[in-house]
Protein backbone atom coordinates (compact mmCIF):
# COMPACT_ATOMS: atom_id res chain seq x y z
CA UNK A 1 0.00 0.00 0.00
CA UNK A 2 0.66 3.63 -0.26
CA UNK A 3 0.07 5.56 2.51
CA UNK A 4 0.91 9.31 3.04
CA UNK A 5 1.56 11.29 6.66
CA UNK A 6 1.04 15.17 7.18
CA UNK A 7 3.01 17.30 9.07
CA UNK A 8 0.81 20.48 10.61
CA UNK A 9 2.09 23.44 12.58
CA UNK A 10 0.30 24.35 15.05
CA UNK A 11 -0.70 27.80 16.04
CA UNK A 12 0.52 26.53 19.70
CA UNK A 13 3.17 24.23 19.14
CA UNK A 14 4.00 24.16 23.07
CA UNK A 15 0.65 22.94 23.47
CA UNK A 16 1.81 19.53 21.27
CA UNK A 17 5.24 19.10 22.91
CA UNK A 18 5.82 15.42 24.42
CA UNK A 19 5.18 16.72 28.21
CA UNK A 20 1.59 17.81 27.06
CA UNK A 21 0.56 15.75 23.93
CA UNK A 22 0.97 12.28 24.27
CA UNK A 23 0.96 9.92 21.07
CA UNK A 24 -2.54 8.66 20.42
CA UNK A 25 -4.48 6.74 17.91
CA UNK A 26 -7.78 7.14 16.78
CA UNK A 27 -9.97 3.94 16.24
CA UNK A 28 -13.27 3.20 14.75
CA UNK A 29 -14.38 2.92 10.89
CA UNK A 30 -11.07 5.22 9.99
CA UNK A 31 -8.19 4.80 12.25
CA UNK A 32 -5.56 7.72 12.60
CA UNK A 33 -2.65 8.80 14.70
CA UNK A 34 -0.68 11.44 15.84
CA UNK A 35 2.76 12.21 17.36
CA UNK A 36 3.47 15.37 19.32
CA UNK A 37 6.16 17.69 18.22
CA UNK A 38 10.14 16.59 18.50
CA UNK A 39 13.12 18.81 17.42
CA UNK A 40 10.53 20.97 15.38
CA UNK A 41 7.46 22.84 16.30
CA UNK A 42 5.31 20.58 13.90
CA UNK A 43 2.91 17.56 14.46
CA UNK A 44 2.67 14.04 12.58
CA UNK A 45 -0.61 12.78 11.59
CA UNK A 46 -1.39 10.05 9.65
CA UNK A 47 -4.55 7.77 8.86
CA UNK A 48 -3.63 3.90 9.47
CA UNK A 49 -4.27 1.66 6.91
CA UNK A 50 -5.55 3.79 3.83
CA UNK A 51 -6.15 0.43 1.48
CA UNK A 52 -4.35 2.43 -1.12
CA UNK A 53 -3.29 -0.59 -2.90
CA UNK A 54 -0.59 -0.38 -5.05
CA UNK A 55 2.22 -2.68 -6.80
CA UNK A 56 5.94 -1.85 -5.66
CA UNK A 57 6.81 -0.86 -9.19
CA UNK A 58 4.21 1.71 -9.03
CA UNK A 59 4.49 3.83 -6.20
CA UNK A 60 4.66 7.19 -6.63
CA UNK A 61 5.94 10.00 -4.29
CA UNK A 62 3.16 12.57 -5.37
CA UNK A 63 0.30 12.59 -2.28
CA UNK A 64 -3.33 12.41 -2.70
CA UNK A 65 -5.32 15.29 -2.04
CA UNK A 66 -8.43 13.54 -1.11
CA UNK A 67 -6.84 11.77 1.49
CA UNK A 68 -5.20 15.50 2.83
CA UNK A 69 -8.95 16.47 2.74
CA UNK A 70 -10.36 13.56 4.59
CA UNK A 71 -7.14 13.98 7.57
CA UNK A 72 -7.35 17.99 7.64
CA UNK A 73 -11.51 17.65 8.41
CA UNK A 74 -10.89 14.95 10.92
CA UNK A 75 -8.27 17.09 12.83
CA UNK A 76 -10.56 19.92 12.35
CA UNK A 77 -13.17 17.98 14.42
CA UNK A 78 -10.82 16.97 17.16
CA UNK A 79 -7.49 19.89 16.82
CA UNK A 80 -9.14 23.22 15.45
CA UNK A 81 -6.05 24.40 16.42
CA UNK A 82 -3.60 22.11 14.13
CA UNK A 83 -2.89 24.75 11.44
CA UNK A 84 -1.34 24.18 8.71
CA UNK A 85 -0.09 21.67 6.67
CA UNK A 86 3.92 22.26 5.84
CA UNK A 87 5.14 18.53 4.32
CA UNK A 88 2.86 15.54 3.08
CA UNK A 89 5.16 11.98 2.50
CA UNK A 90 3.93 9.00 0.93
CA UNK A 91 5.82 5.85 2.50
CA UNK A 92 5.13 2.04 1.17
CA UNK A 93 3.13 0.13 3.62
CA UNK A 94 3.26 -3.81 4.05
CA UNK A 95 0.27 -5.19 6.23
CA UNK A 96 -0.99 -8.99 6.68
CA UNK A 97 -4.73 -9.64 6.34
CA UNK A 98 -4.70 -10.27 10.33
CA UNK A 99 -2.58 -7.55 10.93
CA UNK A 100 0.23 -9.70 12.58
CA UNK A 101 3.68 -9.41 11.48
CA UNK A 102 5.49 -12.34 10.18
CA UNK A 103 9.17 -12.86 11.83
CA UNK A 104 10.97 -16.06 10.52
CA UNK A 105 14.03 -17.43 8.59
CA UNK A 106 14.35 -16.81 4.69
CA UNK A 107 13.96 -21.26 3.40
CA UNK A 108 16.84 -20.43 1.32
CA UNK A 109 18.62 -18.75 3.74
CA UNK A 110 18.06 -19.94 7.31
CA UNK A 111 20.56 -17.62 9.05
CA UNK A 112 18.75 -14.31 7.88
CA UNK A 113 15.33 -13.51 9.72
CA UNK A 114 13.70 -11.07 8.22
CA UNK A 115 10.32 -8.75 9.53
CA UNK A 116 7.53 -7.85 7.77
CA UNK A 117 4.13 -7.33 7.83
CA UNK A 118 1.44 -5.38 10.15
CA UNK A 119 3.37 -2.05 9.18
CA UNK A 120 4.77 -2.06 12.43
CA UNK A 121 7.25 -4.72 11.59
CA UNK A 122 10.09 -2.41 12.56
CA UNK A 123 8.59 -2.46 16.57
CA UNK A 124 9.81 -6.06 16.89
CA UNK A 125 13.18 -6.18 15.05
CA UNK A 126 14.85 -5.36 18.51
CA UNK A 127 12.90 -7.68 20.72
CA UNK A 128 13.75 -10.30 17.78
CA UNK A 129 17.43 -9.63 17.89
CA UNK A 130 17.50 -9.96 21.58
CA UNK A 131 16.24 -13.22 21.16
CA UNK A 132 18.53 -14.20 18.42
CA UNK A 133 21.24 -13.04 20.93
CA UNK A 134 20.26 -14.69 23.79
CA UNK A 135 19.74 -17.82 22.25
CA UNK A 136 23.32 -17.99 21.09
CA UNK A 137 24.77 -16.77 24.76
CA UNK A 138 22.05 -19.85 26.29
CA UNK A 139 22.14 -22.15 23.31
CA UNK A 140 18.68 -22.63 23.51
CA UNK A 141 16.90 -21.95 20.57
CA UNK A 142 13.92 -19.53 20.55
CA UNK A 143 10.87 -20.33 18.26
CA UNK A 144 9.75 -17.25 17.09
CA UNK A 145 6.97 -18.42 14.40
CA UNK A 146 3.73 -17.92 14.78
CA UNK A 147 0.36 -20.33 14.87
CA UNK A 148 -1.21 -18.58 12.85
CA UNK A 149 1.13 -18.47 9.95
CA UNK A 150 0.34 -22.26 7.77
CA UNK A 151 4.29 -22.35 7.16
CA UNK A 152 6.44 -19.84 8.99
CA UNK A 153 9.48 -20.90 6.94
CA UNK A 154 8.14 -20.73 3.67
CA UNK A 155 9.40 -17.42 2.73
Amino acid sequence: MQEQVTYFKPRDPECYCPRNFPVWIWGGDTWYYDFPTYCEPIIKVGQDAQRNVMHPDHRTFVHSPELLKKLAGFMDSIIPDHGPHLHIFTCQHTITPDRRSIIGPLKKHPDIIIALGNGHAFNSLLQSGEWSWSSQLTEKRVKISRNSRADPNGF
